[in-house]
């Protein structure tokens, strides 16, 4: 089994190393979004590492706060955070978003780092798949303003175990 992670580690490095020359061809079309993410709201988090929903709450100091994923859906307290995931507080009769948490390298917002989220980057740079504006904010692990085949690399080395 070990054998076969290495051989198939290997032939992903090895598509990888060869795809930013395709992707240089293709147009850059990192840009378009559909614009899930606010900036206007004043609370927006980027975590560098997955976090459970206690320690964000205490980190960031959102005492009466509610951690919802993308679809609404409340998080207990000892679970990860998602990409895409938003903090409500209560502000009187209202519920609020408080801020939109972005989870780098969680791209397909599942609240784990896998080969599928390097894989979803990889389709965004070749230009396969739409990412949406939050999702592109988690692929762009260099932080250069693309989604490239250099992200998904960098995507991919988490859960390979590399450095």
């Amino acid at each position: 089994m070990k054998k076969l992670t290495i051989i198939t580690l290997t032939f992903v490095m090895a598509v990888l190393s060869v795809l930013p020359v395709f992707a240089s061809s293709i147009p850059d079309w990192s840009g378009i979004t559909e614009g899930l993410f606010n900036d206007d709201l004043s609370g927006n988090v980027t975590l560098e590492k997955m976090m459970k929903v206690n320690e964000f709450i205490e980190k960031y100091g959102y005492t009466s706060a509610v951690v919802t994923d993308r679809n609404g859906n409340e998080l207990g307290t000892d679970a990860y955070i998602p990409n895409g995931a938003k903090c409500l507080e209560a502000q009187g009769d209202t519920v609020v978003t408080v801020a939109v948490i972005c989870v780098m390298e969680d791209v397909n917002c599942d609240a784990k780092i896998t080969a599928a989220d390097a894989r979803l980057a990889l389709r965004h740079s070749a230009r396969l798949e739409k990412l949406d504006d939050i999702q592109f904010r988690a692929a762009d692990v260099n932080e250069d303003g693309k989604v490239t085949a250099a992200d998904a690399r960098l995507i991919l080395r988490k859960p390979a175990r590399l450095p």
